[in-house]
C-alpha cells in the first residue's frame, strides 16, 4: 500500500455497481484527505446516492472497494456517519432522546451519552430545545437534530446526501455553512451530494463532477477559497469561475 493511500481518510477504488444488469456506477476512484470537504455533483439519477451508500457500507459494490481509515467498508461502521434529506427524527422522543438514540443502541455508558448529547446539541445550537418533541420544531430545526444525532456518534467521516435539500435556499445555505464550520473545527472529512452547483463550490475544497449514468468522474476541481466560508463569497469571482467549469463539465 502506498504512502499516499496510507494518508487518505477515504479511498474509493474502481467502484462499480449495476442494478438488474444496468450499470449505475462505473469504475469510480478518488481519495479524500483527512479533514477535507468534497462535493459530488451530477445529473439527476446518475448514481450519486448509490455511490454514497456504497461508501457508507449500506450497499455493496459489484467491483472495487472503499477503504476508510485503513479499513475496508463492507457494512456500516462507527467511524462513518450518514445524513439523508428525509426527516429521520423519532416523533415520540424529545430532541435530547433523539440524539441519544444511537448511543443507547450501542450500549454506551450513561455518563458518556449525556456528555456527547450535550456537546452535539450545543454544536448545532439546540441545547435550549432539548426537551421539545420534533412536532414542535421547524423543518430546519429537525434537520439540525438529525445532524446532532450523527455528530454525537463522533464519526471521522460524514456523508451528506442532500441533507437540507427540502429547505428554502436561504436556510439551506446557512445550515450548509454551519456543517462546513463544524467539520473544519473538528477535522472531520465530509462528502456532500448536492444539486446546487453554487452550494457545492461555496462549501467544498473539491468538487467531483459525475457523468450521466453510469456515473464516472469527469472532472475533479479544486476550489481556491480560504477555509472559512460565508454567503458573501457567492459574489467572489473565484466562485463564478469554478461554477462555470462545473457547468462545462456537466455538458460533457
Amino acid at each position: 500500500m502506498s504512502g499516499a493511500i496510507d494518508r487518505a481518510a477515504v479511498s474509493v477504488r474502481a467502484v462499480s455497481k449495476a442494478y438488474g444488469g444496468v450499470p449505475a456506477v462505473d469504475g469510480i476512484s478518488f481519495e479524500l484527505a483527512p479533514g477535507s470537504f468534497v462535493a459530488l455533483v451530477g445529473p439527476s439519477g446518475c448514481g450519486k446516492s448509490s455511490l454514497l451508500e456504497i461508501m457508507a457500507g449500506i450497499r455493496g459494490a459489484d467491483r472495487g472497494e472503499v477503504v476508510v481509515g485503513g479499513r475496508r467498508v463492507d457494512r456500516p461502521i462507527r467511524s462513518v456517519g450518514v445524513m439523508f434529506q428525509e426527516d429521520t427524527t423519532l416523533p415520540w422522543r424529545t430532541v435530547y432522546r433523539n440524539v441519544a438514540f444511537p448511543l443507547e443502541a450501542s450500549r454506551r455508558d450513561r455518563h458518556e451519552i449525556a456528555a456527547k448529547v450535550e456537546a452535539a446539541l450545543r454544536m448545532v445550537d439546540l441545547w435550549e430545545h432539548r426537551t421539545m418533541h420534533p412536532a414542535a420544531l421547524s423543518g430546519g430545526m429537525r434537520q439540525r437534530v438529525s445532524l446532532a444525532r450523527v455528530l454525537a456518534t463522533d464519526p471521522s467521516v460524514l456523508l451528506l446526501d442532500e441533507p437540507f435539500g427540502a429547505l428554502d435556499e436561504q436556510l439551506r445555505l446557512r445550515l450548509g455553512l454551519e456543517v462546513q464550520r463544524i467539520c473544519r473545527e473538528q477535522g472531520r472529512t465530509a462528502v456532500l451530494i448536492t444539486h446546487s452547483i453554487q452550494e457545492a463550490v461555496l462549501l467544498a475544497d473539491r468538487v467531483l463532477v459525475l457523468s450521466g449514468r453510469p456515473a464516472t468522474v469527469v472532472q475533479d476541481l479544486e476550489v481556491p477559497l480560504p477555509d472559512h466560508r460565508s454567503a458573501d463569497q457567492l459574489g467572489d469571482p473565484r466562485v463564478a469561475q469554478v461554477v462555470a467549469k462545473v457547468w462545462a463539465s456537466l455538458a460533457y
